[in-house]
């Protein structure tokens, strides 16, 4: 009975991980429409309006994804940097260490897939 009583309060309640989130986005989205159709417009026309906007709303998405992959790429080269430079460098104190080899190795490859989102 216990494990029934938890797992029913964990889906029921509205603001516990991603259900906070999604219960966020469905009022902000029903805002919006309440706020287009009491303007007197129906949310037709609204859809209508953003799909003539398209072409201006896709070229500001892709180039704000390619400047979070350039951000995520630049990250990584100076997380990669700082190992290595700090590895070769005598330490200064016991808690002066470089990032791992695995720090080092996953910024490889996170960088790498994001390198591609730069320039694909």
């Amino acid at each position: 009975m216990g494990l029934i009583a938890n797992i029913f309060r964990v889906l029921l309640s509205p603001f516990r991980g991603a259900a906070a989130l999604y219960l966020f986005l469905f009022l902000i989205f029903a805002l919006i429409a309440a706020v287009v159709l009491l303007l007197g417009y129906s949310l037709g026309d609204a859809d209508r309006w953003i799909d003539s906007q398209a072409g201006w709303i896709e070229i500001v998405a892709t180039l704000l994804f390619r400047a979070l992959c350039a951000l995520v790429v630049l990250l990584c080269v100076g997380t990669i940097g700082l190992g290595i430079v700090r590895r070769l460098a005598p330490p200064r104190d016991a808690e002066d260490r470089p990032p791992g080899w695995g720090a080092m190795i996953a910024a490889l490859v996170v960088g790498y897939f994001a390198w591609f989102g730069v320039v694909g």
